[in-house]
């Protein structure tokens, strides 16, 4: 281990991603979930601005409610870690969908239908794995002092922003029960919608633990599910730094190329390297104690 400075051991090290999948890979696929929606939503407005007699309200036609359906999945995918994993496939199925509802929505001729295949093949293609690592910047050997540390547990709980949540999924929740009783299925995007909101809020109530069997991060909304769990002799190594996530799904539940993310915003993190070259990365407020307790409870299981 090298010789280092005290100052250097407590100098914050930056996590730096040394690859990751191109912007404009993200906004194509956005584009091709997105925009058919938005027509469909346009077409609907449209048809109800041009009937001669408006005497019921304005309702959302099926295919439009599929489409939002797909679109929400899609989003919904992205932040729950065993879906993330399958990403890429989930999103092309969903543009799939996406292209069938326009195609039916808009009453289009059948082989319209292969473009829709065509877009979900190309969505797949762009979602290909990138593989991903991630390494301290500036990385200095630490000699922590790991005397007594036989288990980390850190809980991060805002109940600002789990009151905030919970309204928004109740307001949700309510207008999908509402709008499925007096429009029909398409009501049931809204329920999607309610639960997109809610998985906002697992980054701001974890509880993140390493102790002699486990490194384990839970959600406090789903004390029972883990996020992520790996048990002690899958892990290579623990390390600490800081973050600062991408402006655009940066923050949340990511998984891109081997690397799954559960980050809430910029700050201290740690960096925990599995054995089949995986790595995880998550907010925590003291990460050199989460170091210090998996260097102790390496030394006593090598002992």
């Amino acid at each position: 281990m090298l010789d280092a400075p005290r100052d250097a051991w407590d100098a914050p090290r930056e996590l730096v991603p040394s690859a990751r999948i191109p912007l404009w890979r993200r906004v194509v696929v956005a584009l091709l979930l997105g925009v058919p929606t938005i027509v469909l939503l346009a077409a609907d407005f449209a048809r109800y601005a041009g009937a001669d007699e408006q005497t019921e309200p304005w309702t959302m036609s099926g295919w439009t409610g599929l489409a939002f359906c797909a679109l929400w999945l899609a989003v919904l995918v992205r932040t729950i870690p065993p879906l993330a994993r399958s990403a890429g496939r989930l999103e092309a199925a969903a543009t799939t969908v996406v292209g069938v509802a326009v195609v039916q929505g808009l009453a289009l001729p059948l082989p319209w239908l292969t473009i829709a295949a065509a877009c979900g093949i190309a969505v797949l293609a762009l979602r290909r794995p990138v593989r991903r690592t991630v390494a301290p910047r500036d990385r200095v050997d630490r000699a922590p002092d790991v005397e007594g540390r036989t288990a980390f547990s850190e809980t991060s709980a805002d109940p600002i922003r789990a009151g905030f949540v919970a309204v928004g999924c109740a307001l949700f929740a309510a207008a999908g029960i509402v709008m499925t009783i007096m429009a029909g299925a398409q009501g049931w995007w809204y329920l999607l919608a309610s639960a997109v909101w809610l998985t906002g809020a697992v980054p701001w109530m974890l509880r993140v633990t390493l102790d002699h069997r486990v490194f384990v991060v839970r959600t406090l909304l789903l004390p029972r599910a883990a996020l992520v769990r790996v048990p002690l002799e899958d892990v290579v190594d623990v390390e600490a730094g800081t973050v600062r996530p991408r402006r655009w799904g940066g923050v949340g539940c990511v998984v891109e190329g081997g690397v799954t993310s559960v980050l809430r915003a910029a700050g201290g993190a740690v960096l925990v390297t599995r054995t089949d070259g995986s790595q995880i990365v998550v907010n925590v407020e003291r990460p050199d104690e989460a170091v210090a307790t998996f260097a102790a409870l390496r030394a006593s299981r090598d002992a």
